[in-house]
């Protein structure tokens, strides 16, 4: 039964997993000048061989927190579940399922009042284990989710991410450009021995009024080997999303597809929706 679940999300995850870029957060939430409360929905479509329930998905529950125009706390819980269901041999249908809680990540922003220019910096918390099968499948899909963010489901590695994000703006910050630039360091955990560093870019455009927000961007990341010398690996993906607020509650919709291989030969697309809550 899950010998078919666990080779389908293996194989998908080796082709992420050999390489393992990663963000601290997403950029289709970003609520600039309130604190805020966030749930994320996200769905990977992808080419397999399984039928996985609608429910099989991987949600984060993050939290942003203004200090002052200049600093803010950013943390996130995320969690993962599948469910697959295919045929055996003999014309049976057999199931599996299985749930995961991911690595909680805990971040800070600080840079200028007006945000034009900010560094990020985080780590997340090496708390997902992976002792059964169906916890492994699940820790799978949600790296699948959300690739610029798989290291939130591993459990032998510890992230740490500094980022510069530079964001000049037009039009009393209705239009903005977030030029984004850093470095991610995959420390070993536990039996591990060597670490990857990671160098993460990114290129978005915001339009911005006080109820409407759309967001267009790119995202790579390029990897470096323990022994200094360059990897092949590169994974880049584009995306779209946009919110409309409601009093303090401000829905949204986003839509990432993958642009290099061997990500673009498995997963065709992630599906996100996400709502906030502005803490006043």
């Amino acid at each position: 039964m899950d010998r078919r679940i666990l080779t389908s999300l293996l194989l998908a995850a080796a082709l992420l997993f050999s390489a393992r870029p990663a963000s601290t957060q997403p950029l289709w939430i970003d609520i600039q000048d309130q604190s805020n409360i966030s749930f994320e929905w996200l769905k990977a479509n992808y080419e397999s061989e399984l039928d996985f329930s609608f429910f099989t998905s991987t949600v984060y529950l993050s939290g942003t927190f203004v200090v002052n125009p200049s600093f803010r706390i950013i943390a996130d819980i995320p969690f993962s579940s599948y469910s697959a269901s295919f045929d055996d041999p003999y014309g049976t249908s057999v199931e599996s399922s299985g749930s995961v809680l991911g690595n909680p990540y805990i971040g800070v922003e600080f840079g200028n009042d007006e945000r034009s220019f900010f560094a990020e910096g985080g780590i997340r918390l090496p708390a997902a284990e992976h002792n059964k099968r169906q916890e492994r499948n699940a820790a799978n899909y949600g790296r699948f989710a959300d690739f610029m963010r798989l290291a939130a489901f591993t459990d032998d590695y510890i992230p740490i991410c500094v980022m510069l994000n530079g964001q000049p703006m037009w039009q009393d910050g209705i239009m903005r450009l977030r030029l984004r630039l850093g470095s991610l360091i995959l420390t070993p955990n536990k039996d591990r021995s060597g670490g990857d560093v990671f160098i993460v870019l990114g290129a978005y455009y915001i339009y911005d009024t006080k109820d409407f927000t759309l967001r267009i961007g790119y995202t790579g990341a390029l990897g470096f080997e323990q022994d200094d010398t360059f990897s092949e690996a590169f994974y880049d993906e584009v995306g779209i999303g946009v919110q409309k607020q409601f009093g303090n509650w401000v829905p949204g919709i986003m839509l990432r597809l993958p642009l290099g291989e061997p990500l673009s030969e498995t997963v065709n697309y992630t599906l996100g929706l996400n709502v906030a809550y502005r803490i006043e």
